[in-house]
Parts: C-alpha cells; sequence; structure tokens
C-alpha cells in the first residue's frame, strides 16, 4: 500500500487543473479523498485499530464510484450537487421551531429560513426539471460499471458499518466447548479478516492514477515500476481474496443468530 499512496502524492504534486472547471475540480477532491481514506487505513493496521476499516474501506468505495463517474460524464457533478440540495432541504424542514430540534434551531429567525428553504426548493426543482437528480449509491455503481462489487463487496462493508446482527456475532461472539458455550470477546479480529478488501486499496489508487494521467492529459509520469511490482502480487492477492470474501459471505447470511 506504501507504494501506491507514495505514486499517488507524487501525482497530486504534479498534476496541474482548471481552477474555474468544476467537473476537474470534483475529480481532485474525489481523488483526493481516496488517498486519505487510504492513507488511513493504513494508519488503523499499523496501529492494529481494525474496528473503523469497513467504515472507511464504504466511504473509499463510494468516493471511488463517484470519481469514476465523474470521469466519464461532464455533468455528473449536477447529480451530486442535487444530492446536496435534497439533503439540506431536509435539514432546513427539520430546523423549523415546531419540530423543536434543539440541534437545528434557526440561528436568524423563522423569517430567514422560510426564504432559505424556498431558494433550495427552488434551485432543486431546476435541476431535477434539468434531467439532475440525486442517484442512489446502486444505480451510481451500475453507471460505473461495478454492479458486481456493489452486490458483494459494498454489501459486506454496508453489514460491518451499520452493526448487523451477524457481524456483532462474528466480531464479539467466541465459540468453545466444542460451540455450546461461548464468551463475548473484544479486539479478537486479526489483520488476515481485513486482508480481502486491504488488498484491493493498491489497485484501486493505481487505476485511477492511470485514468487521471489521460484525463489530465499529464506528460512525463511513470508509474510503470510501481505498477508492474503491483501486478506481480496482484494476482496472488485476488486469489486470496476472493477466497476471504466467499468465507465472509458464508459468516454475514443473517441466519438467526445463536445468541443474539
Amino acid at each position: 500500500m506504501e507504494s501506491s499512496l507514495g505514486c499517488a502524492l507524487s501525482f497530486l504534486e504534479k498534476v496541474h487543473f482548471d481552477k474555474k472547471n468544476g467537473q476537474q475540480l470534483t475529480v481532485i477532491c474525489l481523488f483526493s479523498r481516496i488517498v486519505e481514506l487510504a492513507a488511513s487505513c493504513k494508519a488503523l493496521l499499523e496501529k492494529n485499530a481494525l474496528a473503523g476499516l469497513p467504515v472507511l474501506l464504504r466511504s473509499m468505495f463510494e468516493a471511488d464510484i463517484d470519481l469514476t463517474n465523474c470521469i466519464k460524464e461532464k455533468n455528473y457533478l449536477k447529480n451530486m450537487y442535487a444530492s446536496l440540495l435534497k439533503e439540506k432541504i431536509k435539514r432546513l424542514k427539520e430546523s423549523f421551531p415546531e419540530k423543536d430540534n434543539p440541534y437545528l434551531k434557526p440561528i436568524d429567525g423563522t423569517d430567514s429560513l422560510k426564504n432559505e428553504l424556498e431558494s433550495t426548493e427552488n434551485e432543486y426543482e431546476t435541476l431535477k426539471k434539468d434531467g439532475y437528480k440525486p442517484i442512489g449509491i446502486k444505480e451510481r455503481s451500475e453507471k460505473a460499471g461495478k454492479l458486481a462489487e456493489y452486490h458483494s463487496i459494498y454489501n459486506i462493508l454496508c453489514l460491518e458499518t451499520h452493526n448487523n446482527i451477524a457481524s456483532l456475532e462474528k466480531n464479539y461472539i467466541e465459540h468453545y466447548n466444542e460451540k455450546d458455550d461461548y464468551q463475548v470477546a473484544i479486539f479478537k479480529e486479526k489483520k488476515e479478516d481485513y486482508l480481502a478488501f486491504i488488498s484491493a486499496i493498491p489497485g484501486i489508487i493505481f487505476y485511477r492514477i492511470i485514468d487521471l494521467i489521460v484525463f489530465f492529459q499529464v506528460e512525463n509520469f511513470d508509474i510503470q515500476d510501481a505498477f508492474r511490482s503491483f501486478k506481480k502480487t496482484q494476482k496472488y492477492l485476488e486469489m486470496y481474496a476472493n477466497s476471504e470474501l466467499s468465507n465472509l459471505r458464508v459468516q454475514q447470511t443473517p441466519q438467526s443468530p445463536r445468541h443474539l
């Protein structure tokens, strides 16, 4: 992972983009997000602090999906903006005094809140009329050509992130006496439990760098040596990852957990 991160940082130092171009800015920000999340995963692995890995990996999957779509479609940013407006409208409606939400009380008064809500709703409706609506993660994955990953890797990461019952049993229930008894164990996860996911990170970074070299028409940036080294180990990593993912699918199948 260190090699891919080093390559990504070198690329970000070299690439130039048009600050007035929303697509290019969003592409750079999304790739930077992926790099930061990968670095955070590396830090957690080094500290053996593993519980947060699925959350980071799930966020990385979503950022990679959006980056792929943003590279492919010039106006994909407008779909992302529509999602922002939709969530802002929900938050504004929840901020009215009658909702009595102590965390969302209007700062400038109800009239100001009404004006902002009306303005946001008008902007949102205009975007929808122009054909730009919020897109759910499944449709975004399909647009990016990663529907298979959505139904497998992303699904498993969601189970971990949302504290699914099957995930709780896998991570905290430790069976003994031929599984007739159990104990609750904390910090029992091992790095090997996440290698199926972690092994995908260098590939995500390298392939996105290749996409961005073409997208930004970057010259004289050589990743061949690092990429060749990655490809040598990729085949073995994929074999291991596929085996581990099959085990996880069996473990995560919600089959009425015995103790929860």
